[in-house]
C-alpha cells in the first residue's frame, strides 16, 4: 500500500550516466560549500594580513546532504536496477542500505551505484504532496565522494535518519 506524502517533501534524486538513479528522501538539510584551499607561509615576526598566502588546488565545490531512509513502498530506484533483465526494487530499509552501501565495502561494484570513475547527476526538487510540481531543481555533475548510513540509531529501524551523502561538483575523469 502507498503511503502519501506530506503537504511538502524535499527530495534529492541522483542519476548515474547509465540512468540508474536513486531517489532520496525526505531531506533534512542540503549544504553548499565552495573553497579554495591555500596556504599561509607565515613569517616569523610578520602580522598575519602581511603574510604570503599561495594557493595549490584550484577551487572546490561540495553538496553534502542529510536524509531518511525509510520504507514507503515506492521504488528508490525508479525501477533503473535491473539483475538478469529482470527490474530488483530498492524498497525496504534493508534494500536501500544495500544499495547505498554494497559498492562501499567492494561488493557488485559493476551492479550498483557507487561505482568508482562515474560521473553523476544530481536533482533538488520540492514535491508538494503527490503531485510533481518541481520548484526548484539543480544539475550538476559530480561524483558522490561519500555515504555515511548509522547502524545505531535512537529512532526507529523502520526510519533512519541521519543518513548523509557529500557529492563533490566537477567533471570526473
Amino acid at each position: 500500500m502507498k503511503k502519501t506524502l506530506p503537504e511538502t517533501i524535499w527530495k534529492m534524486k541522483i542519476k548515474r550516466d547509465d540512468d540508474i538513479e536513486y531517489t532520496a528522501y525526505p531531506i533534512f538539510a542540503v549544504d553548499d560549500s565552495t573553497t579554495k584551499p591555500g596556504i599561509n607561509m607565515g613569517i616569523a615576526g610578520t602580522v598575519y594580513h602581511k603574510n604570503p598566502l599561495m594557493a595549490l588546488e584550484g577551487q572546490v565545490k561540495e553538496v553534502p546532504f542529510e536524509f531518511a531512509i525509510w520504507d514507503d513502498g515506492r521504488d528508490r530506484a525508479n525501477g533503473t536496477v535491473k539483475e538478469n533483465d529482470t527490474v530488483v526494487e530498492v524498497v525496504t530499509v534493508e534494500e536501500q542500505i544495500d544499495f547505498l552501501t554494497d559498492v562501499l565495502k567492494g561488493d557488485k561494484i559493476d551492479e550498483y551505484f557507487f561505482s568508482p570513475g562515474f560521473s553523476v547527476e544530481y536533482d533538488v526538487e520540492i514535491y508538494h504532496g503527490e503531485g510533481e510540481d518541481k520548484k526548484k531543481r539543480m544539475v550538476q555533475t559530480c561524483i558522490i565522494e561519500n555515504v555515511d548510513v548509522p547502524i545505531l540509531s535512537s529512532g526507529s529501524w523502520k526510519f533512519i535518519t541521519g543518513c548523509r551523502m557529500d557529492l563533490v561538483m566537477g567533471d570526473p575523469i
